[in-house]
């Protein structure tokens, strides 16, 4: 027996059971799949489905067996795992039957198994209090032989599904679920606020205490935002309101909320068919309302409240006018998304008095919006390629593109408790054309919707869309399955049944994305939760579907890698997130591609500034969750320069600001900003920070600092970190730079022209934010396991690599692959090498298992090398070998830190016709099971 591991969930820590038997089902040595579970659900089928659909690609066979056992488990399941070939589902005719196994065999004969409390569910992989043993044993254990006796028991009381079987538990099932639709009948009750909406109201009442007159709602799509209104509308006893859409199909959608809330409401609607305009509380379209001979039937301050959906649409000219006339005593906003692609600052027409905020992520935490599965699945290839975003559709053979989306459709379900009932958003108008009548032709009901049709071809579209098979007297009625659709249903339309979103075009905009899988997020009685398909082929923009799907809108590579591989421990638990093997290359393709500009980096700093309504600072950035300032530093153009090398310039580039900085000045701040500021440690940063603070007892400083930072400390480090901060550890800095920040003398203090410059109070400030700024990346940073300041799966540079061993800065271009350095062997590897003509690319890294990796020295003559005989007697030497590891060079400069290993044998070898030494180092902390499939897969 190898391994042994107690798996429980904690969410908190995010560890979760469903991780260890992902990463089992992706290892490459599976020969068999065993699952024997009492219940299944389809939210826990999710979290492994492309896991099986690759086993199943390689021929592996997969068993699940499990039963009716107090007909807990949903006949869609059984029906749903019935369509994929390959997997033999088996029902026990055991009664009781209650296992909890899932059993990989190995192609060597060994067995890995996951054996306790958890069913194949949602909750039991990713948030009840389960208790589960993990273990690893070789073919003839004690353990094994008990684990298959139970294993050929199950097996041989139990019976493949068949339709008959299949049927008849459908019918024992539908009869339990009628009696207890029955039993659980209610009358309908007021609708009372949930917990968004209260502490939304509270605000809103605050702010009118106040006498603030104005507020923006920021509410994700379907958690609530209409319903809010009508309670705060009730809560400020208004009179006469007026509630203005951008279109009419939501219209009667608004009434019918506020009917709920105010029974026998004396409404009117002023809308192209119906102008009534003496009601108390009016509901009007923006393009009907902003014509001068409807708009000046009312007075001035008719409305005591007015209440703008979709706001974000506010810089419309109509809206304008709408706005400039009216003088409510309040005027609330509401919008799932404020930032736009015009120009038009929201936030200033609200005067920046933001209510409340509620993202997608935490609706989905509170429950406010309906459940999501979402598939990145990869598109149609196309003579060899896949799709690309300016791919010539019109080589497309739509009839082979149609039967890819249908299996795929097919394959992964809706959320539906009896249809499908689904949006297909597409490229183009044509394409939607043309993709509906095939459609068609295949038995489907569909129509394909663009800017040109009416309203009302609109709105029968959508009602057909909700109608079932047969109406409540079981009479046949019209219905459709789809809509596809261009952009035209990105907002301002209403479908709470939608339970399939469908994806055929490229990811260009994380708002747009966002919009687009809001069409399914609303919660409603005939579906269970929406499921998410998309179609990913070699588009530029795909990295913005972890940024939309995360909510992650820092641009970080590394934290958008790491979604892609893990972002089922980093959404909500009743989400889930799943890409196929293609899919997952392409986006990581374009996660390394992503282009940042000076224009790109203007949209985001001007969106914070105007949401926060002043100049923001640089921890704003991290705080209000905007682009990672790490970036705007690091980020190099077409010139290889970077765009930015401090704040000063971004400002002044912005903002025009007045202040003038000195050379000196301008040489401090770069140096800060961009030797100090991407520091793997806290110290120098912590050390300054103090300094400029006037605290200069030096002895205090490193007490504190290891109290609230957990370094470790040492007289090396502390002479290296005064060598730091006086530039002493490099000449090619101090030739750079030209200046110190402290004395060379042996009182740790400001240098004389550093103190002078910071009496100017703005480059004081500035300095003091880019040092807070850096410190705040080290928040936690105490808690964590460290190895001589070297924290596992942290990336790292050659320069970091120095400046955390504490030798000189300069020794960083001298490193190559592999030196012996401070009694370490720093070794950096490339696992894929892109060039085959580089000399490494001879190489071959290869991972054997999750502790060991080949690895070969650098050419040597007939006689091995000194450097080398000191790396094979490492114990003798007192060296410590450190593991540096990159997927690709598409990744940068950085590399992942794997920690310490040993040799575990070596080998002399000829490469091109020159001597090598072959190692297996073995890794003495095994790789984690997500970055091994990272690295190999």
């Amino acid at each position: 027996m190898n391994q042994q591991e107690i798996l429980i969930n904690q969410p908190a820590q995010k560890k979760y059971v469903f991780s260890k038997l992902s990463n089992l089902l992706k290892s490459n040595d599976v020969a068999e799949v065993v699952i024997m579970v009492a219940f299944i659900t389809m939210d826990g089928l999710y979290l492994i489905l492309h896991q099986l659909q690759e086993l199943l690609d390689k021929k592996i066979r997969i068993v699940i067996i499990s039963g009716f056992m107090n007909n807990f488990n949903n006949p869609r399941v059984f029906e749903f795992l019935s369509r994929f070939a390959g997997i033999e589902l088996r029902v026990a005719n055991i009664k009781g039957y209650h296992p909890k196994l899932y059993l990989v065999k190995s192609n060597n004969g060994d067995y890995r198994c996951i054996i306790g409390s958890s069913n194949l569910t949602n909750s039991a992989l990713r948030s009840n209090l389960e208790a589960n043993l993990y273990a690893e044993y070789v073919g003839d254990s004690l353990v094994t032989s008990q684990i298959m006796a139970l294993y050929q028991q199950a097996y041989g009381e139990s019976q493949l599904l068949a339709t008959e079987i299949l049927d008849n538990y459908r019918q024992v099932y539908k009869k339990l679920e009628s009696s207890e639709a029955t039993a659980g009948v209610s009358f309908e009750k007021t609708p009372l606020p949930n917990t968004m909406q209260k502490r939304a109201l509270n605000v809103l009442t605050e702010f009118r205490l106040k006498g603030i007159s104005k507020a923006l709602i920021i509410s994700a799509t379907g958690s609530g935002k209409t319903y809010l209104s009508a309670f705060d509308v009730k809560a400020s006893g208004a009179k006469r309101l007026l509630f203005i859409v951008h279109r009419e199909s939501i219209l009667n959608l608004a009434i019918k909320a506020y009917l709920t809330i105010f029974p026998g409401l004396d409404y009117g609607k002023l809308t192209g068919d119906s102008k009534e305009f003496y009601p108390d509380f009016i509901f009007a379209s923006m393009q009907t309302l902003q014509k001068e001979e409807y708009l000046l039937k009312f007075n001035r301050n008719h409305f005591d409240y007015i209440i703008i959906d979709e706001v974000h649409r506010a810089g419309a000219l109509g809206y304008q006018k709408i706005l400039d006339y009216f003088t409510p005593a309040f005027l609330l906003g509401m919008t799932a998304t404020p930032e736009r692609n015009d120009d038009f600052d929201i936030y200033r027409l609200f005067e920046h008095n933001i209510a409340y905020e509620i993202r997608l992520n935490e609706a989905l935490e509170e429950q406010l919006v309906c459940p999501f599965h979402y598939f990145g699945i990869s598109e149609l290839m196309i003579d060899s390629n896949y799709l690309e975003d300016y791919s010539d559709f019109n080589r497309i053979d739509y009839n082979n593109r149609v039967s890819h989306i249908i299996n795929q459709l097919d394959k992964y379900g809706h959320g539906g408790r009896d249809k499908v009932r689904g949006l297909v958003f597409t490229s183009r108008v044509t394409e939607a054309d043309e993709l509906s009548r095939l459609f068609n032709l295949r038995g489907y009901k569909t129509v394909s919707i663009s800017g040109s049709d009416s309203d009302s071809f609109r709105e029968r579209a959508i009602r057909l869309l909700e109608n079932g098979y047969t109406n409540q007297d079981g009479i046949k009625q019209e219905y459709l399955d789809y809509i596809f659709t261009v952009d035209v249903f990105n907002e301002g339309v209403d479908v709470p049944s939608v339970n399939q979103i469908v994806l055929l075009r490229p990811t260009q905009s994380a708002i747009v994305f966002t919009q687009q899988i809001g069409r399914g997020l609303r919660k409603n009685q005939d579906k269970d939760y929406c499921v998410i398909i998309d179609f990913i082929g070699n588009y530029t923009g795909s990295f913005l579907i972890p940024v939309a799907l995360s909510g992650n809108n820092s641009y970080d590579r590394e934290e958008l890698r790491s979604f892609i591989s893990e972002a089922n421990t980093m959404i909500p638990l009743n989400a889930t997130v799943s890409f196929d093997k293609v899919a997952r290359d392409q986006i990581y393709a374009s996660i390394n591609n992503i282009q940042i500009n000076r224009k790109f980096i203007s949209k985001k700093y001007l969106e914070l500034k105007r949401k926060l309504n002043r100049i923001p600072e640089l921890i704003d950035f991290r705080t209000y969750n905007s682009i990672d300032p790490k970036i705007i530093f690091r980020y190099q153009g077409k010139s290889s320069r970077v765009l930015f090398n401090n704040y000063y310039e971004l400002l002044k580039y912005h903002d025009g600001i007045s202040e003038v900085f000195t050379v000196n000045q301008l040489y401090y701040l770069d140096y800060i900003t961009q030797e100090l500021l991407f520091a793997a440690r806290p110290d120098e940063l912590y050390v300054l920070f103090q300094l400029v603070n006037a605290n200069t007892d030096e002895n205090i400083i490193y007490q504190n600092l290891i109290q609230k930072y957990g370094v470790l400390y040492s007289e090396e480090k502390r002479a290296a970190i005064r060598k730091i901060l006086t530039l002493e550890t490099s000449a090619a800095l101090q030739k750079k730079y030209k200046l110190s920040l402290i004395d060379s003398g042996d009182s740790l203090k400001l240098s004389n022209d550093f103190v002078e410059s910071l009496q100017d109070l703005a480059f004081k400030s500035i300095v003091l934010q880019t040092l807070v700024l850096g410190l705040s990346y080290f928040t936690g940073y105490k808690e964590l396991e460290k190895n001589n300041d070297f924290i596992l799966y942290r990336k790292y540079s050659r320069k970091e690599l120095v400046r955390l061993l504490n030798v000189s800065l300069s020794m960083e271009t001298s490193i190559y692959g592999y030196r012996i350095i401070a009694g370490c062997v720093p070794i950096f590897i490339t696992y894929n090498k892109l060039s085959p003509n580089r000399m490494n690319a001879k190489y071959d890294n290869v991972f054997l298992n999750n502790h060991d990796l080949i690895w070969y020295s650098r050419p040597y003559g007939k006689i091995i090398s000194t450097e080398v005989e000191r790396i094979i007697n490492y114990q003798q030497n007192n060296l410590s070998i450190m593991i540096f590891l990159k997927k690709s060079d598409n990744e940068g400069s950085d590399y992942y830190y794997l920690g310490n290993a040993d040799i575990h044998n070596f080998s002399e070898e000829i490469k091109e016709g020159k001597n090598v030494m072959k190692f297996t180092l073995r890794l003495m902390t095994a790789l984690s099971d997500t970055y091994f499939d990272y690295f190999t897969n």
